[in-house]
Formats: C-alpha cells, sequence, structure tokens
C-alpha cells in the first residue's frame, strides 16, 4: 500500500519529465469531470488528475512506494505543507514561500527547512527562517517530529554562476567554500574548497560575465576585508589602515572600507555601491 511523501517532495523528477508535464498541459482542458480521478502512466510513473467540485486540478504522483498531492493552479504547482500549514510554489527546482504579510519576502524551501532569500553583490544569500512553534488550524494535527532549532547567523551565499557556495556559521562566523555541482543532478554534495575567514559578516562575489575569473569578498567585523579565488586562494590583504583600532570603534569604517575596496579591486568586477 502506497504511504503519503514525508517532507518536501522532490518534484525535479516530475517537471524534468516531458512527456508527463506535455501530458498534463494538453489534456487539463478536456479531463474536466466534477469530483473524477483520471489515471495515466508514463516511465514508470503513475499520476492522477482529480478535478473537483470547485473547478480546481489537483495532481496525485505515486514513485515507488510513496505519493503526494500538488495542485496546478495558474501554470504552477502548488503544494501544502502540513508541518507548516502554508501553501508552497515549485519554481526552479525548489519549493518557495511568500510571505503573506510582507510580499516583498520569500523563502526557499533547502533539506525542509525555509530560507529567506535576498540578493547580494552578483549572488544570493540563503538566511534560514527563524523556527518559531508552526501555525495551527483545527484541521491540522500537531507535527509528529518538531522543528529542528537553527542558528538565524547561519548563512549561505551563492554566486549568481550557480558554481560556488560559501556558508558562514557559528559563533565565530567563519565561512567556509564548496563547489556547485552545475548540473541538474539534485543529489549533487557541495565540494570542500577551502576555509576562507572568521568573523565575516557579508560575503560578495566578483562579475563574471565578461570573462573574468571570479573572486570572492570577505567583509569582516571589524571593518577590514579578505579577497579570495574561486578555489580559495588568497588573492591579496587589506591595507593596515582599514582595521579598526583596538578597543574603539572607527566611525564609518566600512563606508570607508567600501569606497577603498571599490578602487583598489574596480577592475575585478566588484561595485562599490550597492
Amino acid at each position: 500500500m502506497a504511504r503519503p511523501w514525508v517532507g518536501a517532495p522532490r518534484h525535479t523528477t516530475i517537471v524534468n519529465n516531458v512527456t508527463i508535464i506535455n501530458h498534463i498541459r494538453l489534456n487539463i482542458g478536456y479531463e474536466t469531470r466534477r469530483d473524477y480521478y483520471y489515471w495515466h502512466q508514463f516511465d514508470g510513473i503513475s499520476y492522477s488528475h482529480y478535478y473537483d467540485m470547485y473547478g480546481s486540478h489537483w495532481y496525485g504522483f505515486y514513485m515507488g512506494p510513496t505519493y503526494y498531492w500538488t495542485r496546478y493552479h495558474d501554470g504552477r504547482f502548488w503544494w501544502f505543507d502540513p508541518r507548516w500549514s502554508r501553501w508552497v510554489y515549485w519554481h526552479q527546482q525548489h519549493w518557495w514561500y511568500q510571505d503573506p504579510v510582507n510580499i516583498t519576502i520569500i523563502y526557499i524551501n533547502v533539506n525542509d527547512q525555509y530560507y529567506r532569500y535576498d540578493d547580494v553583490q552578483n549572488g544570493v544569500v540563503l538566511r534560514p527562517e527563524p523556527v518559531t512553534a508552526p501555525p495551527q488550524s483545527p484541521a491540522q494535527p500537531q507535527p509528529e517530529q518538531p522543528a529542528e532549532p537553527v542558528n538565524e547567523n547561519d548563512n549561505a551565499f551563492y554566486s549568481t554562476d550557480g558554481t560556488r557556495l560559501v556558508q558562514v556559521y557559528g559563533e565565530r562566523q567563519e565561512a567556509f567554500l564548496y563547489a556547485l555541482d552545475v548540473s541538474e543532478d539534485e543529489d549533487a554534495e557541495p565540494v570542500f574548497l577551502a576555509y576562507l575567514a572568521g568573523d565575516v559578516s557579508e560575503v560578495r562575489f566578483s562579475n563574471t560575465e565578461d570573462g573574468s575569473p571570479l573572486r570572492i569578498l570577505c567583509l569582516l567585523k571589524d571593518g577590514t576585508f579578505a579577497l579570495f579565488d574561486a578555489e580559495g586562494q588568497a588573492v591579496g590583504q587589506p591595507a593596515a589602515e582599514d582595521k579598526v583600532p583596538e578597543g574603539g570603534v572607527k566611525s564609518g569604517s566600512l563606508t570607508s572600507l567600501q569606497e577603498r575596496v571599490g578602487k583598489s579591486i574596480e577592475n575585478i568586477g566588484f561595485d562599490s555601491a550597492r
């Protein structure tokens, strides 16, 4: 007997199957008998199209011993996350959630954890969504397993070209560089390349659209910075005058640092202002 899929479904298998997707798009306008299930099977994957009494299209996908249901609306697949009582949509190989209060804030689901998705220079950063008690409705039971605690300071910075990941985490905010597989193999694991620095406040990437080599800029909490190549090798060190005096805070140090960074490395694809 088939059992429900646990956690966020790995929907890539479905959307990458051209036969299934084309069949759904071609037949959605014909399979319109209310409260009726239409069954199909392609490439070893069985799926059911249920057209409900309210005119909504539901697709249940059965893969091996497990299954999950999605709703197809406005050209997108939607899945209800019972753990957090929220609807998420499928986009670019992941499930996404839009904050209903502030629609400019979006989250991405990675390994069953939601991360706030923001832009950084020539890249993006994923910041863990603070874990609170999942919202519950009368129709939704309590989750069997509580959410794992996360550190809100643990951030993941991705380069725009998708080849590099810098993870910054821990009390010392240490940065570690990984190489990413640019293929569509969702099981591919990041490959560790190098330890970069500690006390990192932000990571930026250089622009490589003109063919220039990738450079990685780590802004440090003391107002200095460190520059690395794509393999994690140091390219240069900040000048001594960039450092904050011990025991004091240099007013406007980050702003002046950004100005000097813009002047000193403007030829390798960094912008001094964002």
